[in-house]
This record gives C-alpha cells, structure tokens and sequence, in this order.
C-alpha cells in the first residue's frame, strides 16, 4: 500500500491543474470579455443600411412603411417641419439621415423636443434614431426636422433604415427637392399635441412659418395621441419599468454569479474542515442562485416582451440556467451516481458555469451601460467596472485560498515524513 505521506500528497497534481484552470477562466474574463454592442436603445452604426443583426442585408423594398414630409417641406429655410416615419406594421427601430442627394452630406438639423421613443444619434447627432422605449413596438413616429437652406433645384435624400424584428429590417430612400411642387411637403402630416416639439428656441422661418400643430393625419388614418389621453405618460412610464427591470435584473444576476455562487464554490472547496455544516450551505447556496437566476430571467422578459428574440446575451443567460440547475440536481442525487464519475463532471460544469456566468455578467454591464448611461451621473455607467472588480476579487480570493490550501498540505506531508 502507498505510505500515509504519499497518500496525503496525491491530491496536489490534481489541486494544481483545477486552480490553473479556474485562474485561467477567470482572468480571461476579466480581462479579455469584449464590449457588447447592444443597440436596443439606438441604432449601433451612423451608415444607412447597416443593421448587424438579423439577415446579411435587408429585406427587399420598402415593406410596409414610408417617410412623409409636413408643409412647408424642404422650400422654407429654417421652418421646423414634421417628418413622419410610419407603416402598416409596427417597428422596433429606425435610423433616418437626412442628405444631400449629390454630395451625401448631411443636412438640416432635428428639433431638441423629440417624441417619446426618439432621439438624435449620439455619434452622429445629424442623423434621428429610436430609444429603448421604441422596443414596445409602434407604428408611427413624428420628429421635428429644421429645414437647412438650400438652392432651388437641390435635392434632400432621407436615407431610412427601418427595423421591425430581430430578423427582419428594411432599407428605402425618399426625396424632395427645393422649390418643387413635391418638395413642398403633405399638409395632412402634423404634430401630435401632445407630442409636438416645443415653441421656444426651435428655429423658425424668416416669416415665423412652421408645420401646422394637430393631430397627425392621414396615411393609415391618424395614429396621433388625442389631446389629455395621457399617452405621453404612459409611454413615459412604460420606459420606466423597462428601465428598472434591467437594474433589477443586473442586480440580481451579479448576486447570483459574482456573490453567492462563488462564495459557494470556494466554501465547498476550502471550508470543508466544517464538516457539520458546509455541504449544506454549498447546495443551499447554489440553489438560491440558480432560483435568482430564474427570477431575474423572467422578470426582464416579462417586461420586454416575450416575442422578442434573444441575442447572445439572453442565450448565454439560459445555458448558465440549464447548466446550473443540472448541477444542483446533481448535488441532491451525488449517492446515486458513481463518486469518480461525479467528481469529475461536476467540477468541471462547475468552473465552466461560473466563468460563463461571469463572462455574461460582463456582457449586460456593458448593455446597461450604453442602454442607461447616457447621462454620465448615471450609475448605470460604473456597472462594468463593478463586474471586472468582483471577478478580481474572486480570482484573488482563489489564489490566495489555494496558496494556504497547499502551504497545509506541505506541513502535513513534512510532518508525516517524520513519523
């Protein structure tokens, strides 16, 4: 048989490899997750046509939607004038620039008062695009668009980039040029009052013209908030849920997997000197993360809508469920399976679990970040430093367990070596 001494000094190798494994994980997530880019909040490029979801390009032609211009159109410089975005089915996104048709250059400038759901891009501020609210669905948008001075003759192009779904999007153009009858605009496109864009500081023609205020007509037939119907509101209050469902939901899944889960992990492997209670707690422990983990889940679904597509970070989010509740199964029914057997494979989908829980932790930070942040005083903004910092903690909090795990196990071997 193996001497005691050897015995006791078997499990460094695999010791070694499990925390070489771990320390990896764990520093390529802290230091190699990349930036996500979710643009639910605004479209992610300033090119037409440029959706990076979805089908290589878009759908062909104009589907069931079209931009229309309120009078004056594009013959009064400096008039503010309704640019109306609408279509048969509800959209998701949008992306509309103003060009000039010859030079591609951008023209004209957007009203500060954008509607609810709308707003100006903030890498290319010529250009209007949609905000988080505008997920809901809906299927009008009118903004307010300062006409630039132009020549007659010139021709505006509005560039549109329409999103209806995750897999769907479409990609048209329409123009109007100066001093043209089609340049004039559609008197029926008007302003919501509810929504329309704000008297003071807008730029105003030399003669103080401007789109006619009223329900938005026309097309569809209306689609505009009736005066006191509270929907701006409403849609306020809407975006205010969304809003706080991420954090919530942030919350909770940084608790999850960058609190309780690793406590856990590192009480089942450095804590079991407590041989009364630290099994317990491990499953215990693991338990409630996979159950906050489901919480959190359904709780922004919910709020977002479940017809929604999930991207990688909703799919990464559900094998860390899948994969966590195969581990607590596993702790209940360990007796029933081959103790080698279980060994293995559950640490194994254990490190695998937490470094992707991690990596994906990572990845909503940077989504709440560029969905909530943009006010800078936003807490939303520190979420991504906040998950760098507790996997830091956690890889240091490792190593530093291990190193006094195996500075034991060498006492123990030097005292052994001397009976």
């Amino acid at each position: 048989t193996m001497p005691p001494h050897r015995r006791a000094s078997s499990p460094l190798p695999c010791a070694r490899a499990r925390t070489v494994a771990v320390v990896i994980a764990l520093a390529c997530v802290a230091r190699a997750a990349p930036v996500a880019r979710a643009y639910s909040s605004r479209a992610g490029s300033c090119e037409h046509a440029a959706v990076s979801h979805g089908p290589e390009g878009p759908t062909a032609g104009a589907g069931a939607y079209a931009l229309r211009l309120g009078a004056p159109g594009v013959n009064v410089p400096g008039a503010t004038v309704a640019v109306e975005l609408r279509g048969a089915r509800a959209f998701k996104g949008f992306l509309i620039r103003p060009v000039r048709a010859d030079t591609d250059e951008a023209l004209g400038a957007w009203g500060a008062a954008m509607p609810t759901g709308a707003t100006t891009h903030g890498e290319c501020p010529m250009f209007a695009t949609h905000t988080s609210w505008h997920q809901r669905g809906v299927t009008s948008t009118v903004m307010p668009w300062i006409v630039p001075t132009l020549a007659k003759g010139e021709t505006v192009r509005f560039e549109v980039t329409v999103v209806e779904s995750y897999s769907r999007w479409f990609s048209f153009e329409t123009t109007f040029m100066s001093g043209a009858s089609e340049g004039a605009g559609d008197a029926s496109v008007m302003f919501d009052p509810e929504r329309a864009p704000a008297v003071d500081g807008e730029a105003r023609a030399p003669d103080g013209s401007r789109a006619e205020t009223g329900r938005f007509g026309g097309g569809n037939g209306g689609g505009g908030l009736a005066p006191g119907s509270g929907g701006v509101k409403a849609d306020a209050a809407a975006e205010e849920t969304l809003s706080n469902a991420r954090f919530v939901h942030g919350v909770l899944m940084g608790l999850a997997w960058l609190i309780v889960s690793p406590g856990a992990s590192l009480l089942a492997r450095y804590g079991r000197r407590f041989d009364q209670w630290w099994f317990k707690a491990h499953l215990n422990a693991q338990c409630a993360a996979v159950a906050l983990t489901a919480l959190s889940a359904y709780l922004i679904i919910h709020v977002r809508g479940w017809e929604k597509p999930w991207g990688p970070h909703g799919r990464y989010g559900m094998m860390v469920l899948v994969v966590g509740t195969i581990q607590v199964y596993g702790g209940v029914s360990r007796k029933s399976i081959p103790r080698p057997a279980f060994k293995i494979w559950h640490r194994v989908l254990g490190v695998g679990t937490g470094a992707l829980a991690a990596y994906n932790c990572n990845i909503g930070a940077n989504m709440l970040a560029r969905m909530e942040g943009m006010d800078p005083s936003s807490v939303a903004n520190g979420a991504p430093r906040i998950v760098k910092l507790l996997v830091l903690v956690i890889l240091g909090t490792g190593v530093m367990l291990e190193r006094q795990r195996r500075v034991a196990f060498g006492r123990l071997k030097s005292v052994k070596s001397m009976v």
